[in-house]
């Protein structure tokens, strides 16, 4: 069984965030930005930050002004294949201060048809989040 096959449940020990890729994410500019309430997790200054799935790393940049990570989000969005609709869980599984870790949950497009139809219509923009009761 690979890494990918594999059931893991996110615990209280490891914070995460997920997101539903938006268009922004995985075409030019290539732009994930970090939820404002992560500020306080990851330091104040530009450090390596490595992203893991499926038994491999990549290593992007986090960037503290707008929290964000660079350009180099690119290469784990196409290594993976990643598209709109597709959602990530950033498990936060390493809180180093000089190489902070995330391992990446991918969930692809097959959302059951209630959330699809949200998706679709809701979350493109900030000013209509998608909201799961």
């Amino acid at each position: 069984m690979t890494e990918d096959e594999e059931i893991y449940y996110l615990t209280e020990e490891s914070p995460f965030f997920d997101l539903v890729l938006q268009k922004s994410h995985v075409n030019p500019p290539w732009q994930l930005n970090l939820p404002a309430n992560w500020l306080p997790m990851l330091p104040n200054e530009v450090v390596p930050v490595v992203l893991k799935h499926g038994g491999k790393s990549w290593t992007v940049h986090y960037i503290p002004i707008r929290p964000r990570f660079d350009s180099k989000w690119k290469n784990f969005v196409v290594d993976n294949e990643l598209k709109i609709g597709d959602a990530c869980v950033f498990e936060f599984i390493d809180r180093s201060p000089k190489n902070p870790t995330f391992k990446v949950h991918i969930l692809r497009d097959e959302w059951p048809p209630e959330l699809k139809a949200l998706v679709d219509t809701r979350g493109e923009t900030s000013k209509s989040p998608i909201i799961v009761d």
